[in-house]
């Protein structure tokens, strides 16, 4: 769409809230005059009374003084951002519900610690994540038990499904052994 500056971004727009509808004639003008082209987000009032956010970008493409032309292009994103915003929302609950449950949780990437919540702390002993973060998964497994870990793990992966519960002794920090029944599930963690 080509519109004349003075036609379309000095006009008061009814869908602008008024509060946005004062000031984006100028500031879209001396943007589009000064670099040839303006892009950003804009807060739109639909006629029902909702709100909707739009991106837009808009192009100088005939530089005449008088009557200057761009190109205008926009699309509405509001659909987008309250995806956005529930897929945050449902992170966080889960981030709760992984962190605060009573079983303990381990992942483990590149055959180091990468996560453990409270309840793995407090099963190993450990007082702060970080003691037992990037740590190798192996020290923490009790020697005897290390290969029979490997193959389940070997295991799980190749077929890329859960591995059955099974009891495993581990080290704990304060050098006691922790038994617990344990499983792996392979997943994907920060992108691995």
């Amino acid at each position: 769409i080509a519109e004349t500056i003075g036609e379309c971004v000095r006009m008061k727009l009814p869908v602008l809230p008024p509060d946005v509808n004062e000031s984006l004639g100028d500031f879209a003008l001396d943007s589009i005059k000064e670099k040839g082209k303006a892009s950003g987000l804009i807060s739109l009032l639909h006629r029902a009374g909702e709100k909707e956010v739009w991106a837009y970008h808009n192009t100088l493409i005939h530089d005449n003084p008088a009557s200057p032309i761009i190109c205008s292009t926009g699309f509405d994103i509001t659909q987008h951002i309250k995806l956005e915003k529930a897929l945050k929302e449902s992170e966080e609950r889960y981030r709760q519900i992984v962190e605060l449950s009573p079983m303990a949780i381990c992942i483990y990437q590149d055959d180091k610690v990468v996560f453990a919540n409270q309840a793995a702390l407090d099963l190993l002993k450990y007082e702060r994540p970080e003691e037992l973060l990037h740590k190798p998964m192996m020290d923490i497994i009790y020697p005897e038990d290390r290969e029979m870990v490997r193959q389940r793990i070997r295991k799980a992966l190749q077929q890329n499904r859960m591995a059955p519960l099974k009891e495993e002794r581990f080290l704990g920090n304060d050098g006691n052994v922790a038994l617990a029944e344990v499983t792996a599930i392979p997943f994907s963690y920060s992108k691995k």
